[in-house]
C-alpha cells in the first residue's frame, strides 16, 4: 500500500442562485456509510483549510453562515456568480491523517471577486449536504452529529486562535501582509483533525449548544471590534 493514496474526488457545480449539485468518483470500494462519511469529512477539511487562505472578511462571512447553519440547517443558499465555475475536491489519505485538496475552475470573466465566490460556495456546502442526508436513518443521523461537531470545532479554532493571533500579530496589515502564517495555523489544525473524526465526534446536545453559544460570542466580539461599520 502506498503511503499517500487518493480516496475520492468530488465535483461540485451550482447555478447562479447557489443551488449546488455534485458527483463523486471513488477509488476504492466504499459502502454507503463510508461514502457519506467521506463526503462530510471532505467539506469539514475543505472549510478548515480555506479559512486560512481567505481574507478575514470572507472567513468571518463563512463563520457566520456556518454558525447559523448549526442552529438551523435549513438555511437558503447565497448566490454564486462567475468567474468561479466549478470545483474539484480530492480526499487523500496519508500514513497518519486525511487531507483535502481544492481545485477551483474559473471562467475568463465574471461579476463577483473569486474570493467572494469561494466563500459563498463554502457557506452553501453544509446546508446542501444536510439536504442529501436522511436524518431519519440512524447512520445518517450519526454522521450528521459528527459533521456538526466537526464544523463547530473548525470555526471555534479559527475564531479563538488562528484569526485573533493573525490580527494581533498584524498579519493582515497592508504593510506586512502575512496571510500564509494564518494558513499554516489552520493547516496544522486540519491535519490533526482526522483522528478525532475517526474516533467519533459526538458531544451531548447540551454541551454542543453551550460551545456553539461561546463560539457565537467570539464571532460577535471579533466582528464588532475589527469589521463592523
Amino acid at each position: 500500500m502506498s503511503k499517500v493514496q487518493k480516496l475520492s474526488s468530488i465535483y461540485f457545480q451550482w447555478d447562479q442562485n447557489g443551488n449546488i449539485s455534485h458527483s463523486t468518483q471513488h477509488y476504492f470500494n466504499f459502502d454507503k456509510y463510508q461514502q457519506t462519511d467521506g463526503l462530510l469529512l471532505s467539506v469539514v477539511l475543505l472549510i478548515s483549510g480555506q479559512l486560512g487562505i481567505l481574507k478575514p472578511e470572507f472567513g468571518l462571512y463563512i463563520s457566520n453562515r456556518i454558525l447559523n447553519f448549526l442552529r438551523n440547517p435549513k438555511i437558503t443558499p447565497d448566490p454564486i456568480k462567475n468567474p468561479l465555475n466549478s470545483v474539484q475536491v480530492d480526499l487523500i489519505q496519508s500514513e497518519r491523517t486525511v487531507i483535502c485538496t481544492f481545485h477551483p475552475s474559473y471562467l475568463n470573466s465574471g461579476t463577483m471577486p473569486p474570493e467572494e465566490a469561494v466563500s459563498r460556495l463554502l457557506g452553501n456546502l453544509p446546508p446542501y449536504l444536510y439536504q442529501q442526508l436522511d436524518i431519519h436513518n440512524r447512520y445518517d443521523a450519526e454522521l450528521f452529529r459528527f459533521f456538526k461537531v466537526g464544523l463547530l470545532a473548525v470555526i471555534d479554532y479559527y475564531l479563538t486562535d488562528a484569526l485573533p493571533k493573525g490580527i494581533s500579530s498584524g498579519f493582515f496589515s497592508k504593510i506586512r501582509f502575512k496571510q500564509m502564517k494564518v494558513q499554516f495555523e489552520m493547516l496544522k489544525f486540519t491535519e490533526s483533525f482526522f483522528p478525532y473524526w475517526k474516533g467519533g465526534l459526538n458531544l451531548p446536545e447540551t454541551e454542543f449548544y453551550s460551545r456553539l453559544e461561546k463560539t457565537q460570542q467570539h464571532f460577535k466580539g471579533i466582528y464588532k471590534k475589527h469589521y463592523s461599520l
